[in-house]
């Protein structure tokens, strides 16, 4: 059973009901270990890189694809720290087919990577819209109650 420790466990949850050879917690690991993988690469690849030795990741050029408008990793303005709201921004909206596959010369396991981030891409964009959703939500209510409490306080002040 999978512990939620995170705020996207359902995300996690969902992704793995996809892939099924791995469950929820292992899913997360996994895109943990190879998002972090990435940027040591990209930041040995940078101007700033210490000279040391080159970082090899054999899926740069697809995690680039998801990433590369992710302020988090490509930020515009040094002192920012907030990220753009759909992180997640893929070249390709449909999977790839074993035909494309054969095409471009990638290996198999590229194109389930691919589709499996592509599937993630889709469930993290539904969770930021339902995220959004509970907040319009909640900060309508909370209007409410503000103006339920001004109509009290001011029927109490007329008596008084």
């Amino acid at each position: 059973m999978y512990v939620c420790d995170s705020d996207n466990c359902r995300v996690w949850q969902n992704i793995a009901q996809v892939i099924k050879s791995h469950n929820a917690a292992q899913c997360e690991n996994k895109f943990k270990y190879l998002k972090s993988k990435y940027l040591k690469k990209k930041d040995n690849m940078s101007n700033r890189s210490s000279g040391s030795a080159t970082v090899h990741f054999e899926y740069f050029n697809e995690f680039e694809d998801i990433f590369k408008q992710d302020l988090i990793v490509e930020p515009t303005i040094a002192s920012s720290s907030r990220p753009n709201p759909i992180a997640f921004e893929l070249s390709r909206e449909m999977p790839i087919t074993q035909e494309q596959q054969l095409n471009t010369g990638r290996p198999k396991k590229n194109i389930k990577l691919k589709n499996a981030l592509i599937d993630l891409n889709k469930v993290l964009r539904e969770s930021e819209q339902n995220k959004e959703k509970r907040h319009q939500e909640l900060i309508s209510l909370q209007k409410e109650v503000l103006q339920s409490y001004n109509n009290i306080m001011e029927k109490l002040l007329e008596k008084i």
